[in-house]
């Protein structure tokens, strides 16, 4: 029998399948976090916090807030669709000095917005630009461009930063040759 969580009631006995195939399946359906009881093979639907640990002083964006940890070590579960970024990954404006460190900081943006689409005449203007002044861009460009466009606004702050790694290294060779 499976267990409610809500609104939603979920069973799925799986007791003839491999652990690959139980993969495969909670994939296919679409199943974030699951657990599997062994004993009465059913799947139930589990609501997974994200553990962040922060570092004295570290600093989390959650949602349109700032978090500063204390002078010790910290461990939060969030859970929730707030979007999150650690320190590490936020990029301030007066960091973005060259035009793909700008892209970053417009799809970081997106990313906390609640409405991202009031950032894209923005985004896409300077992507024009980066893609006139450097083509061999465009291969990165899509990638960001194609996480933006499936709604995969953290995984395209993943792509931007190659981006800029990219653009890093044309910058060094133009210095030296």
């Amino acid at each position: 029998m499976g267990r409610d969580f809500g609104s939603a009631l979920f069973r799925c006995p799986l007791t003839k399948l491999t652990q690959t195939c139980e993969i495969r399946y909670i994939q296919n359906e679409s199943i974030h976090a699951v657990k599997i009881d062994c004993r009465s093979a059913e799947a139930e639907i589990l609501h997974m916090a994200l553990k962040v640990e922060l570092k004295p002083g570290e600093r989390i964006i959650l949602g349109d807030s700032v978090i500063t940890n204390d002078d010790q070590r910290t461990r939060l579960f969030i859970e929730g669709n707030a979007p999150i970024l650690r320190e590490k990954d936020i990029m301030r404006l007066e960091d973005a000095n060259t035009p793909c460190k700008k892209i970053y900081v417009v799809v970081q943006m997106m990313y906390l917005a609640v409405d991202a689409k009031r950032h894209h005449e923005l985004y896409f203007q300077i992507t024009k630009e980066v893609l006139e002044a450097a083509p061999s861009t465009k291969d990165y460009l899509d990638a960001v461009n194609n996480r933006i466009l499936t709604g995969q606004m953290y995984k395209a702050l993943k792509e931007a930063r190659k981006l800029i790694e990219y653009e890093r290294e044309l910058l060094a060779n133009a210095k030296s040759g």
